[in-house]
């Protein structure tokens, strides 16, 4: 089980004083690193309280549990996304595997995603899916998105099943 730290300090760019001055480029806080390694081992993920504020999306392939603190101590933050109109999280090729204790922000004036459970790697048989176990989301607030969660991809004819949501909150989405 990976456990990631919170980082105590926020990574926001600061605005320029001078008008012709470029704002330094965002860089993600250490805290969003060790999610990401975490997240790239795969198995089980444990976040501490905190803010995390991602520059690209998420993604999860080989993560069985994304386990948050306590929903209102743990924030995924995709406002500050260089693409906007990527998904914070994507779910990708996870044979079963729970999120739970997390909030997910985003910005839905610019057409943004919270969660796509969406495969865009095909599986050894050449067919596109996201779940032969059961997914489960427990106690997740997904916030300030175009689209809240998208679940499948017509375009691909993937689909997800087997998906068990307990309290479950998505808000102020279109």
């Amino acid at each position: 089980k990976a456990a990631v730290k919170a980082a105590s300090k926020t990574a926001a760019a600061a605005k320029p004083r001078i008008a012709n001055a470029t704002a330094p480029a965002f860089v993600e806080a250490d805290n969003v690193v060790a999610l990401r390694a975490a997240c790239a081992k795969g198995g089980k993920v444990k976040l501490a309280p905190g803010r995390y504020v991602l520059e690209h999306t998420l993604t999860l392939t080989g993560v069985t549990s994304l386990e948050g603190d306590y929903r209102d101590l743990v924030t995924i933050d995709g406002r500050q996304m260089t693409d906007p109109t990527q998904p914070v999280i994507m779910i990708d090729r996870v044979w079963g595997y729970e999120i739970s204790n997390l909030t997910v922000y985003g910005d839905r004036t610019k057409n943004a995603i919270g969660v796509l459970n969406a495969t865009n790697t095909p599986n050894a048989n050449g067919s596109y899916g996201t779940c032969s176990g059961q997914a489960i989301w427990s106690h997740v607030l997904i916030a300030g998105f175009k689209t809240g969660i998208v679940i499948g991809d017509d375009t691909k004819y993937v689909a997800s099943s087997e998906n068990l949501y307990n309290h479950l909150a998505v808000t102020q989405c279109d």
